[in-house]
């Protein structure tokens, strides 16, 4: 009985991990980029095909998902996602072979290189789907008849979150995250928040904003805060005339909220904007 249980719960791992990965491929611009980048790019000929075969796979992820966490045909559910487990391990071994510096665009995450964290990911999936063949009751039931059965549960996601390397600082990110807005909804203008402006300007030369103004730049030209932001200004060549850069960084500091605006000297009209990798500039000044 016991086991039954653990077999039957598979469904709610199983299922979510499917609807993850499903939702991501259907809803997520990352996502098509993402497949562009990967061996699927290189299988197909254009990348038009290549976003509708990777959208096509993210329908039958959820289709699975609903045959697993909400229909009585759960068992199917498990037949089904057994077949999809196993053509994910072909495309692993397919895109080992001819791509392996490729992004997988499997489940989101960052843009990371198949490593054998995926490939123990995908063979770790495909034994949960094999234990659930064996399942008797809805995942649900079993749930509230074992509740103690969840702690296994617990533990099998957390293997395969240590199994994704797309995700392997999400934690960490999440928790800066959290702790940041905390920090600027008690302090909205950041009084009393010091500012070392060197270091900044060494986390700042790390961003990938300033790398792509690097080569135009040259010194310093001015610093100077106003409230949660920090901006630091560099002497310019940008187009062949004489310009100057400016920097805008949180002064909580965060390297994808950093941003820039490139400003001809002569007639101070704004040459060039580019926004934070998060798509957003500072409040105008």
């Amino acid at each position: 009985m016991v086991l039954e249980r653990i077999a039957a719960l598979q469904a709610l791992v199983v299922g979510l991990i499917f609807a993850w990965a499903g939702i991501w491929k259907v809803a997520s611009s990352d996502a098509r980029r993402l497949a562009m980048k990967s061996v699927l790019g290189k299988i197909l000929p254009t990348p038009q095909m290549t976003v509708a075969a990777h959208v096509l796979v993210g329908i039958g992820e959820l289709a699975v998902a609903l045959l697993l966490l909400a229909s009585p045909w759960y068992g199917l559910g498990f037949r089904v996602a057994t077949v999809f487990t196993l053509g994910f391990l072909g495309y692993l071994a397919l895109a080992w072979r001819i791509a392996p510096e490729q992004p997988c665009a499997c489940i989101g995450g960052r843009a990371t290189p198949l490593s054998r964290r995926s490939l123990l990911r995908a063979i770790t999936l495909f034994a949960l789907t094999l234990v659930g063949w064996d399942a008797r009751e809805y995942w649900a039931a079993g749930l509230v008849a074992a509740p103690w059965v969840l702690l296994i549960i617990l533990v099998e996601v957390f293997a395969l979150w240590l199994l994704s390397p797309e995700f392997g600082w999400t934690g960490v990110r999440l928790e800066r995250r959290i702790i940041r807005a905390a920090r600027l909804r008690i302090n909205p203008t950041c009084a009393g928040v010091p500012i070392d402006w060197d270091a900044t300007e060494r986390k700042l030369r790390t961003t990938a904003v300033f790398l792509l103004l690097a080569p135009s730049l040259s010194a310093i030209t001015d610093r100077w805060r106003e409230d949660c932001w920090s901006f630091i200004s560099f002497a310019a060549s940008y187009e062949n005339r004489t310009a100057t850069a400016v920097f805008a960084i949180p002064t909580l500091f965060d390297p994808q909220e950093v941003s820039a605006a490139v400003v001809d000297d002569g007639s101070n009209a704004t040459m060039l904007t580019i926004p934070s990798e998060r798509g957003t500039l500072p409040p105008a000044q």
